[in-house]
């Protein structure tokens, strides 16, 4: 039994580290989605961005690329912590 706290520490640990690098990452990808989406709407007719806008969000959000991102850095992370 005392093999399973250790594990289960590291676990915890590097899934702290995950969800911090991930909201860094994150909030740098917010920033950047408001600059493409403000030039979108300046360029675009109002149908036009509502239906970018909705693609946009769509691929850069949760369901996407945001899960996308966290399992890559959370396979990386687990990765580095066995020693590989």
């Amino acid at each position: 039994m005392g093999d399973r706290r250790p594990a289960a520490h590291h676990r915890n640990a590097i899934g702290r580290r995950v969800s911090i690098l991930l909201a860094m990452i994150l909030q740098a990808l917010g920033k950047h989605k408001r600059r493409l989406l403000e030039g979108m709407e300046l360029t675009l007719n109002p149908a036009q961005f509502k239906i970018q806008r909705k693609r946009v969000l769509r691929e850069f959000g949760k369901d996407e690329f945001e899960k996308e991102l966290e399992e890559i850095i959370r396979r990386d992370a687990e990765r580095r912590g066995k020693g590989r």
